[in-house]
């Protein structure tokens, strides 16, 4: 982590939106992306929920779409009752330490991560790689699904070759290489 970056996330009080240039790793796209910070995962899987189980309304829907959303809600109502970050089925409980709002820091590594609800992506330079793609036909709708849904929204960004950091009027600008 850049001296810089240390300097900033400690005075990260009153910061509630990052915009980051980021590199995918996955697929080498360069992106500009505004994220908010301060939002509540809890509140937005209960959105989440909301809207799925409207969904489910919907008589047109396919066999596999309702596995799908039944399989996202019973994975959002778990999390909830068990608490973000303690559902058994993924594996990142006590991995990260938050050190601010939208900030936090894996426990091994020490590498910074900004996470939060994306409100704007402008993409600078396209993809070298493809995107990857869901094997199942299950998968390919819970992908599309997860894009309708509050929680699609929500991004979580490696920081790490940070170039240059600053803070403007309650705003984080992260250039990474």
């Amino acid at each position: 982590m850049s001296v810089t970056l240390t300097n900033l996330v400690k005075s990260a009080k009153g910061i509630s939106r990052a915009v980051v240039t980021y590199r995918s790793k996955g697929t080498g796209e360069v992106a500009r992306y505004s994220i908010l910070f301060g939002n509540s995962i809890e509140a937005i899987y209960r959105l989440d929920l909301v809207f799925l189980n409207r969904l489910l309304l919907d008589s047109t829907l396919d066999t596999v779409t309702r596995l799908a959303i039944s399989e996202i809600i019973a994975t959002r109502e778990k999390s909830l009752a068990v608490g973000i970050g303690n559902n058994p089925n993924y594996t990142c409980k006590d991995v990260y330490v938050s050190i601010a709002p939208g900030i936090k820091l894996h426990a091994e590594s020490g590498k910074v991560y900004l996470d939060g609800a994306c409100i704007e992506k402008v993409q600078i330079s396209p993809p070298i790689k493809p995107y990857p793609k869901a094997v199942s036909e299950k998968a390919q709708k819970k992908a599309i699904v997860s894009k309708m849904i509050p929680s699609g929204a929500w991004r979580t960004f490696a920081v790490d070759n940070v170039q240059s950091v600053a803070s403007v009027e309650g705003t984080f600008l992260i250039v990474s290489a």
